[in-house]
């Protein structure tokens, strides 16, 4: 009988897009924001004939792209524990930009890989995906407009090419979903490796002093949500509350962080909002290996606050462990 909380039938996909720059470009701050708010304004432009009206108002919102990869559901009545309102449940699409400080483009050597990662339905969409990402190229991003042309897409897992070339090289999609454990109380040490800010907060304050019960509390939470909006089913939801008394019998062995500071505007809340994080790495031991399901599907998907800014973005180094991730087509 398995105790840990997982999510099963839970779809996922995750794209490299390559881009080059046409021109110099440097970006003053990480550039997480910039791409999907390009991206968001040409498919706004295109679809949209009532552009003075609020997606969860117009009539066409179950059906129109730009709602569907913008906005959650707003045909669902979500019952969930936690106090959040509609506007803040997790969205199904987000871009993370894969680039260190100082973010440099010179003459020669203009690429960059752009991380892109689509939930349950809004993987049917990744064409269109395709498509208005390559016409955003045209519109430029940052203040500065900086042009790009997208080179190819591939399955970031598999590293498999989709499109190359202005063209299609497959009509089979890969979607992943996570296997779980079979020793799950068996435990291990694993290795979290932060390569974009991550942003935990308790009561709007940034957590400093982060503990492994941190990042797992606000896993499963989001875990919970996704499956929730998105599709899926967590199994052994009954146990989160132990499972997160269990989290926090894992030891902390090593840290070597530091404060990365940004912000961003929201056009949205029309005001600047604060995105600084912790980059670095954690090493923690006596894990369960019944936490390592949650843990790999939310390399993924991200962890924290600012996902849709390409944040909380973590690799996992996980010793004398295999995790298995089941390929659907």
């Amino acid at each position: 009988m398995k105790f840990f909380p997982y999510a099963q039938n839970f779809i996922t996909g995750i794209f490299d897009f390559k881009i080059s720059f046409r021109q110099k470009t440097f970006f003053e701050s990480y550039p997480g924001p910039f791409f999907r708010s390009v991206f968001g304004k040409v498919l706004k432009e295109s679809l949209c004939d009532k552009k003075e009206t609020a997606c969860i108002n117009c009539h066409k919102r179950d059906v129109c792209i730009y709602s569907i990869l913008h906005d959650a559901p707003h045909n669902k009545k979500i019952n969930i524990e936690f106090d959040m309102s509609e506007t803040n449940f997790p969205k199904p699409f987000f871009m993370t930009p894969i680039t260190d400080y100082p973010y440099e483009y010179k003459d020669k050597d203009r690429i960059m890989t752009v991380e892109v990662v689509l939930i349950g339905n809004a993987l049917k969409y990744l064409k269109e995906v395709v498509s208005y990402f390559s016409e955003a190229g045209n519109h430029g991003v940052d203040k500065k407009r900086f042009e790009f042309d997208l080179i190819s897409v591939s399955d970031s897992l598999i590293g498999k090419e989709i499109f190359k070339n202005g063209k299609f090289l497959t009509e089979k999609m890969t979607a992943y979903s996570v296997i779980p454990e079979e020793n799950e109380m068996e435990l291990t040490s694993i290795g979290i490796h932060l390569f974009t800010p991550l942003v935990l907060t308790s009561r709007h304050m940034l957590i400093d002093d982060i503990h492994f019960s941190d990042i797992w509390t606000t896993l499963v939470r989001r875990i919970i949500l996704l499956t929730e909006v998105y599709g899926g089913k967590m199994i052994n939801l009954e146990n989160v509350k132990k499972s997160i008394d269990i989290s926090k019998g894992v030891k902390k062995e090593q840290e070597r962080i530091h404060l990365i500071k940004l912000s961003r505007y929201s056009a949205t809340q029309q005001k600047i909002i604060p995105l600084s994080g912790y980059t670095g790495k954690f090493v923690f031991s006596g894990v369960p290996k019944g936490f390592l399901p949650i843990l790999k599907m939310c390399e993924i998907i991200h962890i924290g606050k600012g996902l849709t800014s390409g944040l909380g973005k973590y690799k996992l180094n996980i010793k004398n462990n295999r995790i298995i991730i089941a390929g659907r087509k």
